[in-house]
């Protein structure tokens, strides 16, 4: 999968972002709107930290399961860098200015 927004061809080390070490729900609780809660929470509380610092954007580094949760959460992928090649898990990243937008 690829993605072809403007921001997936910037070099996403170069924009003020939140990055999302891990994010898991309870398997028992799957399916269930938690992940999607969770998202929208921490979405919320970069745009408001953003206002004052400038963050742009929501990052993460998603598991090849976890891709199609992320994309229907508004996660896009980044191209593929050098340090990525090889590895399962691939950069994603969330706009939050649009967001804002909506």
């Amino acid at each position: 999968m690829k993605s072809f927004s403007k921001l997936a061809r910037m070099k996403i080390e170069t924009i003020p972002a939140l990055k999302i070490g891990r994010l898991a729900v309870d398997r028992r609780y799957q399916n269930r709107g938690v992940g999607r809660l969770l998202i929208k929470y921490i979405a919320g509380m970069a745009i408001e930290i953003g206002r004052g610092t400038g963050i742009r954007l929501l990052i993460l580094q998603a598991k090849p399961q976890s891709v199609p949760f992320y994309l229907k959460a508004g996660f896009q992928l980044t191209y593929e860098v050098k340090r990525e090649r090889g590895r399962r898990n691939r950069t994603m990243f969330l706009d939050l200015f649009r967001i804002e937008e909506e």
